[in-house]
């Protein structure tokens, strides 16, 4: 069995605000020397949930912060849950891949989906 962390990239409603990048790399190294096997980012380009209509939350964006956690961590595998393929080109994605799997001596689980959240294709 494999244990991994999502990491909290998307803004609190407690503060209205984004965790800084200091604080997800720290929580990152934290998972990575805690023993744990991966850790996860979101894809999205921003969340509002079918509960709650007209708040929207900010998140930041994950393919740019998986990168950055790669350069951050050794050990643990680095995944996406899940990147919508209609955001980006199939190959340009595909490129972005490659690059970042190498950047990361192939550490990369790249989880892709069709995307299902109804506001971001709205907006």
């Amino acid at each position: 069995m494999k244990i991994g962390l999502v990491i909290n990239h998307f803004e609190e409603l407690s503060t209205g605000r984004c965790p800084s990048y200091a604080y997800m790399r720290e929580m990152a190294q934290t998972a990575e020397s805690g023993g744990l096997d991966s850790i996860w980012v979101f894809d999205h380009l921003l969340l509002r949930a079918d509960d709650a209509p007209g708040v929207t939350r900010g998140i930041w964006e994950g393919w740019t912060l998986l990168s950055a956690l790669a350069e951050a961590t050794e050990r643990v595998e680095l995944g996406t849950l899940v990147l919508c393929s209609p955001f980006r080109n199939p190959a340009l994605l595909a490129k972005m891949a490659h690059t970042l799997d190498e950047i990361c001596g192939g550490r990369l689980i790249l989880g892709i989906g069709a995307g299902w959240h109804r506001p971001e294709f709205a907006a």
